[in-house]
């Protein structure tokens, strides 16, 4: 299962329906299946989670990256020595730090870089362990709808010095939350990062 998030709706990929109510659904073999998307995505409609279904989950989610600009992206859940995580505090929101990736990056580069840069680490303290998973979003930015997919990984924090929020990309706070906190936050966390971040903590 494949979830892409836009405010607050869910496009749900499967490679077998998951919902009886046809305007719910849509199997990737309908021909208009990409209007009904957009109709789903851009107007009213009868739900919030819309499931598209009929081929494998990469086939679907290529066919689907079709429709969009796409936007990579790599970052971090980065934990220090008491096991709580970094958060950046960005336009009202909690987040995770993230960021584009650049030419030639390779993903592990960016999440690195973009950690580091977003919140004062030192390179020299930060060590990267696995890749997590892929989340994605769609948002709009002058006049162009985009999909983001990110690639996070686990990282550890080595060190318990001071950390620098990142002023200039509209970063106001820098938070270390324990599985409680997260919790009690949730509704100040994107959805993506909700998803991501479950079954683990939330």
């Amino acid at each position: 299962m494949i979830k892409i998030f836009y405010k607050d709706k869910i496009v749900v990929l499967t490679e077998n329906k998951i919902f009886t109510n046809s305007c719910c659904s849509v199997s990737i073999s309908d021909y208009s299946w990409k209007d009904k998307l957009m109709s789903f995505l851009f107007l009213e409609d009868c739900c919030n989670t819309y499931n598209i279904y009929g081929d494998t989950e990469n086939v679907l989610l290529n066919n689907f990256k079709q429709l969009f600009k796409i936007v990579f992206a790599a970052g971090g859940v980065v934990y220090n020595k008491d096991n709580k995580i970094l958060f950046i505090k960005r336009l009202g929101w909690l987040d995770l730090p993230k960021g584009k990736k650049e030419n030639k990056e390779t993903n592990e580069e960016t999440a690195i870089r973009e950690v580091c840069e977003e919140c004062g680490i030192l390179k020299k303290d930060l060590i990267l362990k696995e890749f997590l998973k892929f989340s994605y979003h769609i948002y709009q930015q002058d006049g162009i709808t985009n999909l983001k997919e990110t690639a996070w990984f686990k990282m550890n924090f080595l060190n318990n010095y001071e950390l620098t929020p990142q002023i200039e990309e509209d970063i106001t706070e820098i938070k270390w939350l324990d599985n409680q906190q997260i919790n009690e936050y949730k509704n100040l966390l994107y959805p993506a990062l909700v998803d991501l971040l479950t079954p683990n903590f939330l």
